[in-house]
């Protein structure tokens, strides 16, 4: 079985196999965008969405119109792996007459430890996620239905006419990295706290108040309103934490919160935000593009102690 993505097919997807007597004759097709993104389309047999091993570097949609799955690396440096991967569950299809899914599946958890990277988030990754599901259910201990509260990966959270911004870091000198300059910048007529916590990485050792990205969801699909709960997980899939498909593997990854700090981001805050340059520099400069490193360490004094009283006062 072989691929040539390089050729031109004037963006239609081609077969696999040519022959009538092959089994995979009109199941499986290729495909190459001009953006060198690649695919596999697999026409449909009982395979089930729900039931596939999620990988950050694969988009996996069901197009129902055509009845077939379109699976895309979605990453250019996981193009040699994603064909290698794709050909032997192909191959494995033929041997053994099964499904697409088992096959799929198959070859994934085979290959487990070299694909974990891609499988699970990173500890940072983690981290930063637990932070914000830390305080997202403080907010549902409140009021189970304001999901909308968490709003996404540019601005965490807004109550009212409050924002805050969540970041948790292992460094005891409260050391954050800001992605891009929007994230510390006041909107007029609006606040923006910035919440600070340390954490202690336990890994697989599981101590009286360390806890997991599993353990967390859990504990957030408990409280949350039933209406909103696919929300959630659909929010939780934006950010690369697919808790129903490999949820339990984030069970060996355990941290504990402590010494949430927040403060107030007030008019002369030293750090960078979109108020920091002239306008004009934007024009040749992405201000998302913007990652720096900021200390809070000295900052503390201006501080307070996070208790989730301070979340309920801003719901009145």
């Amino acid at each position: 079985m072989k691929i040539d993505w390089n050729i031109n097919y004037a963006g239609n997807a081609e077969p696999i196999a040519t022959y009538k007597a092959d089994k995979l004759y009109e199941r499986v097709y290729y495909y190459q965008d001009e953006n060198s993104f690649r695919s596999f389309f697999i026409i449909c047999d009982e395979s089930k969405f729900q039931d596939f091993i999620k990988l950050k570097s694969l988009e996996i949609k069901y197009e129902e119109s055509e009845s077939r799955y379109q699976i895309t690396s979605v990453d250019h440096d996981f193009n040699d792996t994603f064909e290698r991967l794709f050909l032997e569950m192909f191959d494995l299809m033929i041997s053994e007459d099964i499904i697409f899914l088992n096959a799929y599946n198959h070859i994934i958890e085979k290959y487990k430890s070299f694909l974990m990277k891609d499988i699970l988030l990173s500890k940072e990754k983690q981290i930063g996620l637990l932070g914000e599901l830390n305080l997202l259910r403080d907010i549902l201990k409140i009021d189970s239905k304001k999901i909308e509260c968490w709003i996404d990966s540019n601005e965490d959270f807004r109550i009212n006419n409050t924002y805050i911004e969540v970041k948790s870091s292992r460094s005891k000198e409260h050391k954050h990295i800001i992605n891009g300059l929007a994230q510390l910048t006041v909107i007029p007529n609006t606040t923006k706290f910035l919440f600070s916590s340390l954490v202690t990485d336990y890994d697989k050792y599981k101590c009286k108040s360390s806890f997991n990205l599993f353990e967390v969801t859990e504990k957030i699909l408990d409280i949350i309103d039933l209406s909103d709960k696919n929300n959630f997980l659909d929010k939780l899939r934006k950010r690369g934490y697919y808790h129903i498909e490999s949820g339990e593997a984030y069970k060996d990854f355990n941290y504990d919160f402590y010494e949430t700090k927040v403060i107030e981001i007030y008019k002369g805050f030293p750090c960078l935000n979109l108020n920091t340059f002239e306008e004009s520099i934007y024009s040749n400069v992405n201000p998302e593009s913007i990652k720096y490193e900021l200390r809070l360490s000295n900052l503390l004094s201006k501080s307070i102690s996070y208790d989730i009283r301070f979340i309920d006062n801003l719901f009145n």
